[in-house]
């Protein structure tokens, strides 16, 4: 993981834990003290003319020691419409006057900060605070704030407070995520408490752009990535940033540190753009797996002890192992697919035709008997144990454990893309009960072969490398300039491994299929049914139109019928009707489960 400058404000002294009954003292329930006024707030006279509630005194008792000054008179303002008043002035808290307001969750060090804004009041008197009422509190003052409530986090001396504020006083969530990323001289690490302290602010902030931009500026945004280092948390801080609160400038300024620590950091910013941010439900798959996936084995093993599985609905949409070459060393092992026996590669190259039967669909390949007489209970099984395994995937160490389940991914690319889970669980369905492991091993293995790189359909919705790439599939989970590094939205370059790893990396091949289902759909929106002559006599239903909204609204023929143009050439009138009815059968199972 690459390493960014440890740079920060100048050194202090070391940072104290924050009183954690701070809060509990000054949020035990009372009325809210803002009234329910949504637009135009006037802050002054709303601080001036509400009671509020006066200082724990024995917190009074510290700060006036600290201060140096009487604090009888302040009020605080909690709860409710207080949260909603700070939200509005974007900040965690603001003063004015005697008066302080604090939005959400707070400590020791927020309210010494606020409290330093009540003197720096007193210094510009009461009539000047009045005066404007809209207007900020100055740089100075801010500065001196941060200051004071430092020191008195240290157990420092504080001294006098000498600057006088005007009109509001407010705490940006930026000063206390500055604060808490800050190395002082005998700390030299950010705490586990603190790494969660900043995701919760970050996660509450009602302005996260302002907070970007201004940890830019207080050259504290290399610190955010470089110092939030746990595993978990990283995870939560990509998720926090991507989940759609920023603006075009502040994701501007967020992506290329993302782009520099990898795509597992890329990924988990846009999961978190998509709403997949949990974990799977506990699941175990045993009972299912010894229900509906097959047993036979192709016959030579070479490393793969077994051999491959060869039946219908044993790829890795039954089992969990997707299709990328295993590795196996001293201190590691990547997870997929053994490498094809050597004998069984010679003789597919020679053109053996049961060596390439076994290794082909198994349900539409060569040596197909036919598609099984499936019980619905049977098929219901199947699209269950589909739908509720977690993904497996090439960059499983960035979910830091928290691999989510096929389920939540459906639903997460459908929503992307106007569609239902259920029907995008649908088509993955329908390909996977014509999957093998076997014909996993030898799609990803002919693809990625340095000899021949075969344009190999692979991963869950057996997507084709060639239109992964030139229909620029994996535009839902990766910036546009890594897509362009890798080549994966090109149609020649370097991106033909990379686009065959990406497609049997689950969450990648889920979104791929949506994308895909969405840009076919549209199309068909766009036409005429007289122009599909065939399409209208075989789908009577049919209503193009339909297809530019919810597939809650299609007709039945409408799945069947895309259905037929997702394995051939979309729209050219040429259908594969059967397919189509196999795609509907599917989207009929995948619903009888409730899970979608």
């Amino acid at each position: 993981m690459p390493e960014f400058s440890a740079v920060g404000p100048r050194p202090t002294a070391a940072r104290a834990p924050a009183d954690a009954a701070v809060g509990a003292a000054l949020t035990r329930p009372g009325r809210a003290s803002l009234p329910s006024r949504r637009a135009h707030w006037d802050l002054a006279e709303v601080a001036v003319h509400e009671p509020g509630r006066p200082l724990p005194s024995t917190l009074r008792s510290v700060w006036e020691a600290r201060l140096g000054e009487p604090l009888d008179q302040v009020r605080l303002h909690t709860g409710p419409e207080a949260e909603a008043a700070a939200r509005e002035q974007r900040a965690r808290a603001f003063t004015v006057g005697e008066d302080i307001t604090l939005g959400g969750t707070f400590d020791e060090h927020l309210l010494g900060h606020e409290l330093t804004h009540v003197v720096q009041f007193r210094r510009a008197g009461r009539a000047d605070t009045l005066a404007g009422p809209t207007s900020a509190a100055s740089p100075a003052a801010e500065r001196e704030a941060t200051r004071v409530a430092g020191l008195a986090r240290h157990g420092l001396p504080t001294g006098p407070v000498r600057e006088a504020a005007h009109g509001v006083a407010r705490t940006p969530v930026s000063d206390d995520v500055e604060f808490d990323l800050s190395y002082a001289l005998n700390d030299w690490a950010v705490t586990a408490e603190e790494e969660r302290r900043i995701l919760d602010r970050l996660a509450g902030d009602s302005d996260l752009s302002a907070t970007i931009v201004d940890l830019r500026r207080a050259g504290m945004l290399d610190a955010l990535f470089d110092r939030i280092d746990a595993g978990g948390n990283r995870r939560r801080l990509y998720q926090i940033l991507g989940a759609g609160r920023l603006n075009a400038a502040a994701s501007a300024l967020v992506e290329p540190y993302l782009r520099r620590l990898g795509t597992g950091a890329e990924l988990q910013y846009f999961l978190g753009r998509h709403g997949v941010t949990t974990a799977a439900p506990a699941f175990n798959p045993a009972p299912l797996e010894a229900a509906v996936v097959g047993t036979r084995r192709t016959a030579r093993t070479g490393v793969n002890a077994g051999g491959f599985l060869t039946e219908p609905f044993t790829g890795s949409g039954a089992t969990g192992i997707i299709s990328t070459e295993s590795y196996q060393g001293t201190f590691y092992r990547t997870p997929g697919l053994p490498s094809i026996p050597v004998e069984d590669e010679v003789l597919m190259a020679a053109g053996h035709r049961s060596t390439l039967a076994t290794y082909q669909n198994p349900l539409t390949g060569p040596a197909s008997t036919g598609t099984p007489a499936w019980s619905p209970t049977h098929r219901r099984q199947q699209a269950e144990l589909l739908l509720r395994r977690p993904i497996a995937s090439i960059e499983a160490d960035s979910y830091a454990g928290n691999l989510p389940s096929r389920a939540q991914v459906f639903q997460a690319a459908a929503r992307a893309h106007n569609l239902t889970g259920a029907l995008v669980a649908a088509f993955v369905l329908t390909e996977q009960r014509d999957q093998s492991q076997a014909e996993d091993a030898a799609d990803y293995q002919s693809a990625t072969s340095r000899l021949a790189q075969h344009n190999s359909s692979i991963g869950l919705g057996q997507v084709v490398v060639s239109t992964a790439r030139r229909r620029d599939l994996f535009a839902d989970l990766m910036t546009t300039d890594t897509r362009q590094r890798l080549g994966v939205n090109r149609t020649s370059g370097p991106g033909q491994f990379a686009t065959a790893d990406l497609l049997a990396s689950e969450e990648y091949n889920i979104f791929a299929v949506a994308r895909y289902i969405r840009q076919i759909a549209d199309q068909a929106a766009g036409l005429s049914l007289a122009s599909l002559p065939n399409t209208a006599a075989q789908y009577p239903g049919i209503n193009l139109g339909a297809y530019a909204g919810n597939p809650s609204t299609w007709p039945d023929d409408n799945v069947r019928a895309l259905g037929s143009e997702y394995t051939s050439t979309p729209w050219d009138d040429s259908l594969v009707p059967d397919w189509g009815d196999l795609v509907f059968q599917a989207y009929q199972d995948v619903r009888a489960t409730g899970i979608l």
